[in-house]
């Protein structure tokens, strides 16, 4: 940016200020403020108005920001969303309890950062994937919905269950997999250390369909079906915490596994 030329603002040794060079120098700075951001009058890169690591505001909570609300930028509440395509996270061959967003055992969940959910927010869990059973013989498995405080990354055992399918019905072998789905929603209940959820999880039976997996049958075909209601939590989100959906087989066979494609969690105020 070319160096500006003060001379009809600046006042010599000696001089006194005079209402001429004071109202140019007023001028001057008013129209470099209205020039701002004005790509034929400034030599900001395109889109830029302000280096954004030199903004601030007093009082500003964490994840918030600036949206337009009609007639003006408003402080609010952004989406923390950790997204999660899970390459080969498959839980097989055990009867440990493992985390179906990462395959740990212990320490390794995700971690939704501090502050994130509002007295008011909500956060959405979608996840999907597939599970087999071609051991020859029928088999159940066990659903948990896991939230603690991550403060020195205890194990996610620790934690207490929001929600516990316990043992389900029977699935039978097959070697055909079957899909899975979870459609999960919390919401904070007035304040950052109280929710409440309710959502659906559904497995299909092992029908083929013609394209992908998941046959469409009347629901007295389906493998397993879990309307959720009355999950509670009681972890304070203004600390960061820890969020876990873990699975425990019936057997430790090779032939049984419950995999993890997709996974969304988007937690909103």
């Amino acid at each position: 940016m070319p160096t500006p030329d003060f001379s009809a603002y600046t006042v010599a040794n000696a001089e006194t200020t005079s209402a001429t060079k004071f109202d140019s120098f007023v001028t001057a700075a008013q129209t470099a403020l209205n020039n701002i951001g004005d790509a034929t009058k400034t030599t900001w890169a395109a889109g830029q108005i302000l280096n954004p690591n030199q903004l601030s505001q007093g009082g500003a909570a964490t994840r918030q920001g600036l949206i337009w609300n009609g007639s003006a930028w408003a402080p609010a509440s952004l989406a923390a969303i950790t997204t999660k395509t899970a390459n080969g996270i498959s839980v097989a061959n055990t009867t440990t309890e493992t985390d179906l967003f990462t395959g740990t055992t212990g320490s390794g969940y995700l971690v939704i950062p501090a502050g994130s959910l509002t007295s008011s927010g909500g956060i959405r869990i979608t996840a999907g994937g597939l599970y087999t059973n071609s051991s020859g013989s029928s088999r159940t498995i066990r659903l948990k919905i896991r939230l603690g405080s991550s403060a020195g990354l205890p194990s996610f055992t620790t934690f207490t269950a929001a929600y516990d399918s316990g043992t389900s019905d029977t699935i039978s072998s097959n070697a055909l997999n079957r899909a899975w789905n979870l459609d999960l929603q919390f919401q904070a209940l007035g304040a950052t250390n109280s929710q409440a959820a309710s959502g659906f999880f559904s497995m299909s039976s092992a029908t083929a369909a013609t394209t992908g997996t998941g046959p469409l049958v009347a629901p007295s075909n389906a493998a397993l079906a879990a309307p959720i209601e009355t999950a509670t939590g009681t972890v304070d989100f203004s600390a960061d915490v820890g969020i876990v959906l873990s699975v425990i087989h019936s057997a430790a066979v090779a032939s049984i596994s419950m995999t993890t494609s997709q996974l969304r969690i988007e937690v909103s105020g």
